[in-house]
């Protein structure tokens, strides 16, 4: 078996340059892949919806079974702000979770936090307790 792994594996060398270049077309790993560096992996291939005024990149995918996944996406109301957002998919469920760049955090359904929370609305209202607590019946996002 060991033989048979090292004769692949120096067939794949002899076909792939391993300090740079580029694969077309979908590629798959199987077994880890392991980035090694300082930089950033970069994910590019916006999507426009010019009626809405909205552009998305799809991030990363990570499916379970019968359609269960999550899906992280950059997304940009153009003119008005941006975020990050996360899906959380399983049946008819679809929990979204945005993160966006004036530092907000929004869960549709309400967020529910336990242990210390502090949970501030501008200088006017800040609300601190020890306890869980939930603010779906406030009707926000934090």
């Amino acid at each position: 078996m060991q033989q048979a792994l090292t004769s692949i594996r120096k067939e794949a060398e002899k076909k792939f340059d391993k300090t740079g270049g580029t694969v077309n077309g979908p590629l798959t790993v199987e077994g880890n892949a392991n980035f090694t560096g300082e930089d950033y992996l970069d994910k590019f291939g916006v999507i426009t919806d010019k009626k809405n005024n909205v552009r998305e990149t799809n991030g990363l995918r990570i499916s379970g079974v019968e359609g269960n996944r999550a899906d992280f996406r950059y997304f940009e109301q153009i003119g008005q702000g941006a975020s990050l957002k996360l899906n959380v998919i399983a049946g008819n469920d679809n929990g979204e979770f945005t993160f966006s760049q004036r530092g907000n955090f929004r869960a549709r359904g309400g967020a529910i936090f336990g242990g210390n929370v502090t949970v501030s609305w501008g200088e006017e209202l800040q609300f601190i307790t020890k306890t869980a607590i939930s603010m779906a019946p406030f009707g926000v996002g934090i």
